[in-house]
């Protein structure tokens, strides 16, 4: 980012934000952040529309266990802290029982896209966002390392065998993706 433009970020919002912090630093970039809010907006876990099947499994068992559904919004923050944590008390969560919030398009292709072309108007970078900015509650070890497709992000899972949880609430546009994909059954 250009200095003198981070400068006037800084002065214009340093003291709209928590204790006026305005930190990027090298690894943290302002699109690297956008991206993350954006897949964050409605839950990293609970409130995420996209879940695999394993991931959405594990989950339910854990409610199973607390008493089934419904739960309320605390309990299901305490099971999704516990099922995202590496480890405990001195006990490690395996990989294949561990969540992850990970980007159907990887972050370092959406951050490509984003510097590949500067002129882009502000529709256009919503529309980008919208189809390339998802993030999916899946289990660490189904987190492959796939390249991103540009035209359908959600080829990479197919790659990956991962198939969804069915949720009404998707969007049109990353339902129709998802099933050329051939990600539900």
């Amino acid at each position: 980012m250009d200095p003198d433009f981070y400068q006037a970020l800084k002065q214009k919002y340093g003291s709209l934000l928590y204790f006026g912090s305005f930190n990027l630093t090298k690894s943290r970039t302002l699109a690297n952040e956008l991206v993350w809010k954006w897949t964050e907006a409605t839950g990293k876990y609970v409130g995420c529309q996209f879940w695999s099947r394993n991931a959405r499994a594990a989950f339910d068992a854990e409610v199973s266990l607390a008493g089934g559904w419904p739960i309320a919004p605390t309990l299901a923050r305490k099971i999704e802290r516990k099922l995202s944590e590496k480890g405990a008390n001195g006990v490690k969560r395996s990989p294949s029982s561990r969540l992850t919030h990970e980007h159907v398009y990887p972050i370092k292709d959406m951050k490509q896209l984003l510097y590949g072309n500067t002129t882009r108007t502000v529709e256009e970078i919503r529309k980008l966002f919208d189809h390339h900015c998802v993030g999916c509650v899946v289990l660490e070890s189904e987190h492959d390392r796939f390249s991103g497709d540009e035209i359908n992000p959600w080829i990479r899972y197919a790659k990956a065998r991962i198939k969804l949880a069915d949720n009404p609430a998707w969007p049109y546009t990353q339902r129709q993706m998802i099933v050329e994909a051939g990600l539900l059954e």
